[in-house]
């Protein structure tokens, strides 16, 4: 094999290397940090409009969390008010009146209390906790929103104060 024979072998090997790598890298393609902020949403025409709602996004999504707005037709704090998509950076219209656990498939009262806490907020995952009561039952929902995902995941535990839990729930809100 003579020297030009060599140097067009090493330069098609690093063209297929560079070609290979094109799509390779485009596939690692970073998803968009996730963002948790309190204060009135930013989602247009959304309802959380208190100081201290909670709005979650993730670059492909957004939800609001009612903490100090009062949620529609006597459901406790704490239910995801607003959801939008977001495609291109832009965010949509809030597409959503009411997302909540609902113990007897109709209400969440009567109740005596609810705490809304951020449990974890990074870039890659935020975590936003729900307790409060109803009738003789602790509920905890968890709300979960990660880096990447399409979809919110809610898991609502429910049990007794003295034996908890007594079931639990999950749902994916896309």
């Amino acid at each position: 094999m003579g020297h030009s024979t060599t140097k067009r072998l090493v330069i098609a090997a690093v063209l297929t290397l560079l070609l290979l790598t094109v799509p390779a890298s485009a596939a690692l393609a970073v998803d968009p940090d996730v963002n948790l902020t309190t204060g009135p949403t930013t989602i247009t025409n959304g309802s959380c409009l208190g100081a201290n709602d909670i709005t979650i996004d993730n670059g492909y999504f957004a939800i609001a969390i009612a903490v100090d707005t009062a949620p529609p037709w006597g459901v406790p704090k704490g239910s995801i008010l607003d959801g939008t998509t977001i495609s291109g950076g832009v965010w949509g219209r809030d597409k959503l009146t009411l997302v909540d656990f609902l113990p007897n498939a109709w209400a969440a009262w009567p109740n005596t209390y609810q705490t809304v806490t951020v449990a974890k907020d990074t870039t890659d995952q935020a975590v936003v906790t729900v307790a409060r009561d109803y009738n003789k039952l602790e509920l905890v929902t968890t709300i979960t929103v990660d880096r990447g995902s399409r979809f919110a995941l809610l898991s609502t535990v429910a049990g007794t104060a003295a034996a908890m839990p007594v079931t639990a729930m999950s749902r994916k809100v896309a």
